[in-house]
């Protein structure tokens, strides 16, 4: 079990837990921290990774073994909202400042190629593909106080040194 990119305020905690003998072992919690009592809670039959949106609204949890499914969860009603097609497969992934768009590594047979990214806007369910225009994929890290997002590239196999800068409202490289 693994939860990543647990927001800070919101008077709210996410934790993750393993049951053994349960039904269904695996656990997402969401705790109001001021009342101490428990928001939702999301059982798994499987274990899972879980990305927690930055308000701690939303969540990405990716199931299976060998075969990655990623899911999207509203965490205010503890609901299933839908399967996450573009990012299945890509563990990688952060929200961006908004809450709303998710970046993440472009899938292993998707239509791009392995170097590109996407940008998939988890309210209406629209992906974008963006190209970094490097020989490999790039780390990445999203602002989570600006609609802004970095791309770094720079590995001593490749003559590659690029650093890009994007707005995570329009997926344009902006620098």
């Amino acid at each position: 079990l693994c939860v990543s990119s647990v927001p800070v305020g919101n008077n709210v905690a996410v934790t993750a837990d393993q049951r053994s003998g349960d039904l269904t072992p695996f656990v997402l919690n969401v705790w109001d921290i001021e009342s101490h009592r428990l928001k939702c809670s999301i059982k798994q039959n499987e274990g899972f990774d879980a990305l927690v949106s930055h308000d701690a609204k939303r969540a990405v949890i990716w199931l299976g073994g060998r075969e990655l499914r990623a899911t999207f969860w509203d965490l205010e009603r503890g609901a299933f909202v839908s399967d996450i097609a573009p990012i299945t497969g890509s563990i990688k992934a952060e929200f961006c400042s908004d809450n709303q768009r998710i970046l993440a590594r472009a899938p292993d047979g998707s239509d791009v190629p392995w170097t590109w990214l996407i940008l998939w806007d988890a309210v209406t369910g629209l992906a974008q593909h963006l190209n970094p225009n490097v020989p490999y994929a790039p780390q990445f890290c999203c602002s989570p106080f600006h609609s802004i997002f970095a791309t770094i590239a720079n590995d001593e196999r490749h003559p590659v040194d690029a650093t890009g800068f994007w707005s995570s409202a329009t997926g344009e490289q902006i620098g």
